[in-house]
């Protein structure tokens, strides 16, 4: 029979085991929701490796680091046909790097070899040894001829495609107006023209939604931040979310941008750490010189083919811009505005088909000119 003292100790010991064993159950089960995911993440990238499977030879599947402006970046390299034409893909962000979501427009690969590039401070190519006096956007030009050069050396070719997204835009369209020898033609998707005008005119019409909704959450926040020109980054993404919000047009969710993002064949768990921390490094040092751009003035004529590729219903690059711009610029070897129907900024997302064919395209218009 227990006596009350011998109760009492059990009643203790019961207590003192109680927690312990709770926590060693509740890490359990987040060591198995661990494993769990990462099985799915591998079942994940093993199927997008299986139904994206490069022949190597005839083709070229590479990934590989290569020193541009004394800075160690990371390229990957694919195609079915290795002597197929040269595409270079300049990300967006800035610092959003192209490369672990290039399954989705894999179509592209059996046309071109088509080179996606990790941007120094990006992704794979970031580290916290990148000096931040090379964030400017002289430099990404520099990095962006740099690996032009190397590429035609590389492959023997006489020129290479060239092709800018947002950000990459802007060093994609600096790039070819200065080294227009490089380029067969020049494709600018989502092409950015005048920075401060896209801003002041993006804030305007997303505050005058804010008002018309009665949202009075938003327009306390958008009226705190003011109006353009911004005083730091993260003004202008909580205008841009503010945009997102009122427009309700998501043409492609976050989730399933995060999905493609970790389902990556190329991108390690380090690199999604990368990718994260190469974001912030990116916009904090590029705000600034990104501010001042205004192709109006600063490039006002090509010397090669351009074409830009734009979503009709973009909610960051105003469709009146673009149209004035491509209107406006002097392209004596031809260009073109192809608007993808039922795509905001992210059309090589949210309309590959589409917006592969009008790369192609843009391409062979090129070659038959």
């Amino acid at each position: 029979m227990v006596n009350r003292h011998q109760h009492l100790r059990i009643e203790s010991s019961r207590r003192k085991w109680g927690l312990p064993r709770c926590a060693l159950f509740s890490a359990l089960l987040v060591l198995i929701a661990v494993i769990s995911g990462m099985g799915v993440r591998r079942l994940a990238q093993n199927r997008i490796a299986k139904a994206t499977r490069i022949v190597a030879p005839p083709g070229i599947d590479s990934l590989e680091k290569v020193n541009l402006g004394g800075i160690d970046q990371w390229i990957l390299i694919r195609g079915h046909d290795a002597t197929a034409a040269i595409l270079l893909f300049v990300h967006g962000g800035p610092g959003v790097p192209n490369m672990p979501f290039c399954h989705l427009n894999a179509g592209l690969e059996k046309k071109f070899v088509v080179v996606q590039w990790d941007q120094r401070g990006a992704g794979k190519s970031y580290t916290d040894t990148v000096p931040s006096r090379s964030m400017n956007v002289d430099q990404f030009i520099s990095d962006t001829k740099e690996l032009s050069e190397l590429l035609i050396t590389r492959f023997e070719k006489d020129k290479i495609f060239l092709l800018g997204h947002s950000w990459g835009s802007v060093i994609g369209a600096k790039a070819a107006a200065r080294h227009p020898e490089l380029y067969h033609t020049y494709i600018g998707v989502s092409q950015v023209t005048d920075v401060m005008g896209t801003q002041t005119l993006l804030y305007e019409r997303t505050l005058a939604k804010a008002v018309a909704a009665g949202n009075k959450t938003a327009i306390d926040e958008l009226k705190s931040i003011g109006a353009p020109p911004f005083a730091k980054p993260d003004d202008h993404l909580i205008a841009c979310r503010w945009l997102a919000e009122l427009q309700d047009q998501r043409y492609i969710e976050k989730r399933q941008l995060m999905t493609a993002l970790v389902s990556s064949p190329y991108y390690t768990l380090a690199d999604l750490n990368r990718f994260r921390n190469g974001m912030r490094f990116s916009i904090d040092y590029l705000w600034s010189p990104l501010g001042t751009v205004n192709l109006f003035e600063e490039i006002p004529s090509f010397r090669i083919p351009v074409t830009f590729i734009q979503g009709r219903e973009d909610p960051l690059i105003p469709g009146e811009l673009i149209e004035r711009y491509s209107a406006k610029v002097d392209a004596p070897k031809g260009k073109r505005l192809v608007w993808i129907e039922n795509a905001g900024h992210m059309p090589h997302f949210e309309a590959p088909n589409d917006f592969e064919s009008s790369v192609i395209d843009a391409a062979y218009a090129m070659t038959q000119d």
